[in-house]
């Protein structure tokens, strides 16, 4: 009966070391679903912040791009005013001179 009682035993332990293994090992299987969930969400995270980050820096560049071109437009603008008034004021020198000459 001793030997009953102490196999009995024995098999009530294994099968809570059993049951507490199996407890451990999803728990385990549980956390690392979890970590595995928090690293997508953080890659998403990341992702979303660079896609953010290109759009900003497209906007930029696009800005510059446009700075850059009024820029330029002025000054060419400001070159054909110069030229215009080169132009008055040699047609007027040349007026002058030839008033002189007569």
């Amino acid at each position: 009966k001793a030997e009953e009682e102490e196999a009995a035993r024995l098999k009530a332990e294994e099968e809570e070391a059993t049951r507490l293994k199996a407890e451990e090992e999803e728990e385990a299987a549980r956390r690392e679903a979890e970590e595995r969930a928090r690293l997508a969400e953080e890659k998403e995270a990341i992702r979303i912040l660079e896609e953010e980050a290109a759009k900003r820096a497209k906007r930029r560049e696009e800005a510059r791009a446009r700075e850059e071109a009024a820029a330029a437009e002025a000054a060419e603008a400001e070159r054909a005013r110069r030229r215009e008034e080169d132009r008055v004021r040699q047609e007027e020198e040349e007026k002058n001179k030839e008033e002189n000459e007569q």
